[in-house]
């Protein structure tokens, strides 16, 4: 029985250091956000046409380092601020917003988003190998 308890000890010691604290994780997601907010910027239309008192979807495009609340909990959120609910319709359509074929831009929101995961996923990955020590 004390051979089983030494050795969990043992393997609780080893993997206690492989979770990052929420500093760490902010890090990492930061990384991550970066990455998906680059793609995101080069997959959003951008009108040819300007109103004076606007800006480019592209341009409205932001990240932050907290989540959604703007709590500070490891995770990271990239997003169109007050545009998005332009961006929903762009991204999804509406029965008053036909796209004709080929300058169908619709559901880019969703295409950036799934085209960037493997460079997101990577961009983290990168991270936390830098932050942890190699994942040892």
């Amino acid at each position: 029985m004390d051979d089983l308890e030494a050795q969990m000890n043992s393997w609780l010691k080893q993997v206690e250091n492989l979770n990052p604290t929420t500093q760490q994780k902010a890090a990492m997601t930061k990384a991550g956000a970066a990455v998906y907010e680059k793609e995101l910027k080069s997959k959003t239309p951008k009108s040819a046409r300007m109103l004076k008192k606007s800006v480019h979807l592209q341009d409205a495009i932001t990240s932050q380092n907290t989540n959604i609340d703007g709590t500070f909990d490891g995770s990271s959120v990239v997003g169109f601020g007050k545009k998005a609910h332009i961006a929903r319709f762009m991204n999804d359509g509406t029965k008053k917003y036909p796209r004709n074929s080929e300058n169908d831009h619709r559901h880019f929101r969703d295409n950036a988003q799934r085209e960037s995961q493997p460079a997101v996923f990577e961009a983290q990955r990168q991270a936390y190998e830098h932050l942890m020590g190699g994942g040892k």
